[in-house]
C-alpha cells in the first residue's frame, strides 16, 4: 500500500530537505498534435487527493505536436502565480491618484483628465514601477490598453499583475484586448483568448476615435479566469514531469525563469529511470521498491487523467461536426 511511508523514503533517495506532503505530477497528451491537453494530479502524504487535480487545454499549441512547449506552458500556468506572490509580494496594484497622472502622461501618448479611461498603476515603495488602462465602454464590454511596465521590471512579472489586477476591476464579466500578433502567446499565457467576432460597442469607439484596428488581434478573457484557484495555492514540496531529459529541460527552463527552487524530476517510462536536474546519471530503483511504486503510479495517474481529458474534447469535436 502505497502511504507516507513511500513519500518518506522518495525524499531520502532524493536527498530533498523537507518532508513531501504535497507532490504533484504533470502529463501532456494529444492525438497526433491535436487537441493538445496538459494534466496536474496531486498526491498528499502518498495518497491521491482528486479535488485538487487540474487540466489544462493548451492554448499556445494549436494543432502542431510539440511535448516540450506544452510542458512550459502548463507549469508556466500553474507556477507564475506562485513566483508573482512571492517575488511581487512588496508591489502595491492601485487606482492611479492625481499625482501620478503626469508619469501615465510622460509615459504614453494620453491625456489621462481628458479620457474616459480608468488608469492603475503597480507601485513599490514609492516608485511606480507600471500602470494600465481599463476602458468601460459598456456593462458588457470592457477593454485593457496602455500597459507600461519599467525597463528595469520586464520580464518579471508585472505586467501579468497588473493585468489581472485591472481584469478584477473590470464592470464587465469579459474583458477584450486588441493587440499585435507578436503579444498575443504573452496574453494567452494569462489565459486570454483569440475571438473572431469584435463586439460592437468596440468597433464604434474605435471608428470614433481614428484608431486603426485591421493589424491587430482581437482577444477576450472571462473574469472568472482570474479567480485564485484553490488548488493553486499550495506550494508542492516534489514536481514529477513523465517524460525523459527533454521534458525534465523544459521544467527546469521554467522553474528557473519564475525564480522558484521546487525540487523537480522526471521518470522515463522505457526503463523507468529517474533524472534530477543538473546530474547525467540517472536513478534506477528496484522494482518492488516503494518509492518508485508512489512515482509509477502518479505518473499513471497523471497520464489516465490527460487521456480521459483528451478524449473528452475529441467527442465533443466530434458532436460539433
Amino acid at each position: 500500500k502505497l502511504t507516507k511511508e513511500a513519500a518518506e523514503s522518495l525524499q531520502k533517495i532524493l536527498k530533498i530537505k523537507d518532508p513531501l506532503k504535497r507532490i504533484e505530477c504533470y502529463d501532456i497528451s494529444h492525438l497526433s498534435g491535436t487537441e493538445t491537453v496538459g494534466s496536474m494530479v496531486v498526491f498528499k502524504n502518498g495518497s491521491p487527493k482528486n479535488n485538487l487535480y487540474r487540466k489544462f487545454q493548451l492554448r499556445t499549441i494549436k494543432d502542431k505536436p510539440d511535448d516540450f512547449k506544452s510542458m512550459e506552458e502548463v507549469l508556466y500556468r500553474r507556477f507564475s502565480k506562485i513566483s508573482r506572490s512571492i517575488n511581487l509580494k512588496d508591489f502595491k496594484f492601485k487606482k492611479a491618484r492625481k499625482k501620478d497622472h503626469e508619469f501615465i502622461e510622460k509615459n504614453s501618448k494620453i491625456k489621462v483628465e481628458e479620457s474616459d479611461k480608468e488608469f492603475f498603476i503597480l507601485e513599490k515603495g514609492k516608485s511606480v514601477t507600471g500602470f494600465i488602462g481599463l476602458h468601460n465602454h459598456s456593462a458588457k464590454v470592457s477593454e485593457l490598453t496602455n500597459l507600461w511596465v519599467a525597463k528595469k521590471y520586464r520580464g518579471k512579472r508585472v505586467g501579468h499583475k497588473l493585468i489581472k489586477g485591472a481584469i478584477k476591476k473590470a464592470k464587465s464579466k469579459r474583458t477584450y484586448i486588441l493587440n499585435k500578433e507578436a503579444l498575443k502567446e504573452y496574453y494567452q499565457l494569462i489565459g486570454f483568448e483569440e475571438i473572431k467576432k469584435i463586439p460592437e460597442d468596440l468597433i464604434n469607439h474605435y471608428k470614433q476615435s481614428k484608431k486603426k484596428i485591421k493589424d491587430l488581434v482581437p482577444m477576450a478573457i472571462e473574469k472568472i479566469k482570474v479567480k485564485e484557484d484553490e488548488s493553486f495555492k499550495e506550494i508542492p514540496d516534489l514536481v514529477i514531469i513523465d517524460g525523459g531529459k527533454g521534458q525534465l529541460s523544459s521544467a527546469h527552463k521554467i522553474f528557473t525563469q519564475l525564480e522558484l527552487t521546487i525540487p523537480h524530476i522526471a521518470l522515463a517510462k522505457r526503463l523507468e529511470e529517474i533524472f534530477q536536474p543538473g546530474s547525467s546519471i540517472s536513478i534506477q530503483l528496484e522494482k518492488n521498491n516503494k518509492a518508485l511504486h508512489l512515482v509509477q503510479r502518479m505518473r499513471d495517474e497523471a497520464h489516465r487523467f490527460a487521456i480521459t481529458y483528451n478524449r473528452k474534447l475529441r467527442s465533443k469535436k466530434l458532436t460539433r461536426k
